[in-house]
């Protein structure tokens, strides 16, 4: 399986991802909010949980987290870089 092919079973399911990465996530409609990235209680953080937008980040309050994939929200959300997380 290459990303593209992960990226998009990971979008299949990405409330579940969601839900694994972030417990804490409320989810209202197609969006999970969260303070930050690192899983902070707030509002800024978002994800598209399904839709056209399924898989993409942003930090309204960092807007340098930002992204539009599971595996890079995945990498971000654990610390780790694109090479380490293709190997877990």
């Amino acid at each position: 399986m290459d990303t593209a092919e992960l990226n998009n079973a990971l979008k299949q399911r990405m409330e579940d991802v969601v839900s694994y990465l972030y417990p804490s996530a409320k989810i209202k409609g197609n969006i999970a909010h969260l303070g930050s990235i690192s899983g902070d209680p707030g509002d800024s953080f978002n994800i598209f949980v399904s839709g056209p937008r399924v898989g993409c980040f942003i930090d309204r309050a960092n807007p340098d987290d930002k992204g539009g994939t599971p595996l890079f929200l995945w990498s971000k959300a654990r610390s780790i870089t694109f090479a380490e997380d293709r190997k877990s």
